[in-house]
């Protein structure tokens, strides 16, 4: 079942939304910013995920191209 990346990236969107959710939660409850900082970083990447994917398949896409 294809992706396209604008469903790739909602879902990434979506995965940044329960990452401040999980981050507030976290910061309630703990007295330490390691955790919390853990969560940032991970939304860090997936917040640049869609775009690293979008730039690598440019790369590619002469690959799928049907004029060779």
């Amino acid at each position: 079942m294809p992706v396209s990346v604008a469903a790739l990236r909602r879902h990434y969107e979506a995965a940044g939304l329960v990452n401040q959710g999980m981050a507030e939660r976290i910061r309630s409850a703990f007295q330490k910013d390691a955790v919390v900082n853990a969560l940032v970083i991970l939304d860090t990447f997936a917040q640049a995920a869609p775009c690293v994917i979008e730039e690598k398949l440019e790369e590619l896409r002469y690959l799928f191209n049907n004029e060779r």
